[in-house]
């Protein structure tokens, strides 16, 4: 631990860690529990670290039994697999809802970790060769 930039005391409390970029950096809130100071830290995650959270299983996410079982039918067992779809592909599966996405999604943000972004298909315009 590092002491806080305000008074120097070894007593800073986290108060919440994010992935704010994609794996790469991790950042933590701090409070000083001396002088009740906040500061900010970030920490560069390395490439083993962000490679293990892919490759863990899908228990590790902690899921309701719902999109558990949901996602196991379908052959999910691993989140890498999990973040090659959309949130509209996994609507499409059997009792797979809302409420089992949101479950996914909070799961995964909680690891640093996120859904396949949806992207359209490109359209053409009508009458257009």
């Amino acid at each position: 631990m590092f002491p806080c930039p305000h008074c120097n005391a070894h007593t800073p409390q986290v108060l919440e860690s994010r992935f704010p970029s994609k794996k790469v950096l991790k950042r933590r809130r701090y409070e000083c529990q001396t002088c009740k100071g906040r500061f900010t830290t970030y920490e560069r995650l390395s490439v083993d670290q962000a490679m293990a959270a892919e490759s863990m299983p899908i228990q590790a996410l902690e899921l309701g039994m719902r999109a558990y079982n949901s996602l196991r039918r379908r052959g999910i067992d691993t989140v890498d697999v999990l973040q090659k779809f959309s949130a509209d592909e996994l609507l499409s599966f059997r009792n797979f809802g809302p409420e089992s996405l949101l479950d996914v999604q909070v799961s995964m943000a909680l690891h640093g970790l996120a859904l396949r972004k949806y992207r359209p298909a490109s359209r053409r315009r009508p009458g257009s060769a």
